[in-house]
């Protein structure tokens, strides 16, 4: 029964356009397949439907009876068809449905939070599930669209946009008492707390123009939540290796030449950076990235295009 159909609805289509066209030569000569195949494969319908849809001459055709009225469903059918085919165009280019994205807290405040009431005020069937996590989630496994990460992605397939790189300074609280550091050398064996996944880090690697000088402070807690590092370090009198925008007005930026950098990307499962809603949201990340990369409170020092 399948092949049936499968093999009854073409042919349907073809005399559908043999009909409008007024003849085998003429539907050859607009769809580019031969005279002949057009032919047999109208007697193939015929046979295998069991009626006679078209009177033959040497030089022309006209429809019968039974044939005008497959006609008119098989015109109906093609209607249909046609509008299947939109309405799947139609799902490929709204910008409409889930898309699920995660990111570290911090990153996903000042990144990810400022584009979501934008894309949904301006896209009424969007939906965003968005969360906060330093949890290094599987893409696929976890359904997630859009991974906003600090590096490059450990997936060998998985697609990467840069969106910049992320720069943190040397913050000192009020309750800061040490002398200033001068040089970078200075910070060595310095008690230090920041934003990172564990105080087991690699020695801080600084920046300024051209140079670079790396130094080995002493990491007292490593933490993904910016309000804990900020209590801690006003609390203990530490120095706080964080990122522009987080500390209050009254903290001092030490070394102000000297930054780390860390590269922001937008990670996503092979293939799906094509979907349309999930390339608008990285769309909306780039552009918020670039929006910040002049001020003088940002996160980014640079942005990159893929």
């Amino acid at each position: 029964m399948n092949d049936f159909i499968d093999d009854t609805l073409g042919d349907l289509a073809l005399f559908v356009r043999v009909v409008n066209a007024g003849g085998f030569t003429a539907a050859a000569r607009l769809t580019g397949t031969p005279q002949p195949t057009i032919s047999r494969r109208i007697a193939q319908l015929e046979a295998r439907i069991g009626l006679k849809l078209l009177h033959r001459s040497t030089r022309s055709i006209s429809i019968t009876g039974s044939g005008r009225r497959v006609y008119d469903h098989a015109v109906t059918m093609i209607a249909a068809g046609e509008a299947a085919a939109s309405a799947a165009l139609a799902m490929r280019t709204e910008i409409s449905g889930l898309v699920r994205i995660t990111a570290p807290v911090v990153l996903g405040r000042y990144l990810v939070s400022p584009i979501v009431r934008e894309a949904l005020s301006t896209h009424p069937d969007l939906r965003l599930d968005v969360e906060w996590t330093t949890r290094r989630v599987d893409l696929l496994h976890d359904g997630v669209d859009v991974a906003v990460r600090i590096g490059r992605p450990t997936e060998s397939d998985a697609m990467l946009t840069r969106l910049g790189h992320a720069r943190r300074r040397i913050f000192a609280p009020p309750s800061w008492s040490a002398p200033d550091p001068s040089v970078p050398a200075d910070l060595d064996g310095a008690p230090v707390v920041g934003l990172g996944p564990s105080t087991e880090a690699p020695p801080l690697v600084l920046r300024s123009d051209d140079q670079r000088a790396t130094v080995r402070p002493d990491w007292r807690m490593a933490a993904n939540d910016g309000d804990l590092v900020l209590d801690l370090a006003e609390s203990c009198g530490y120095l706080a290796i964080l990122p522009d925008f987080l500390p209050p007005p009254d903290w001092r930026v030490l070394l102000p030449d000297w930054e780390t950098r860390h590269e922001i990307n937008a990670i996503t499962a092979p293939g799906r950076v094509s979907v349309p809603k999930i390339r608008y949201v990285i769309d909306c990340l780039r552009a918020r990235a670039a929006t910040q990369g002049g001020e003088e409170h940002t996160v980014f020092t640079r942005l990159e295009t893929p």
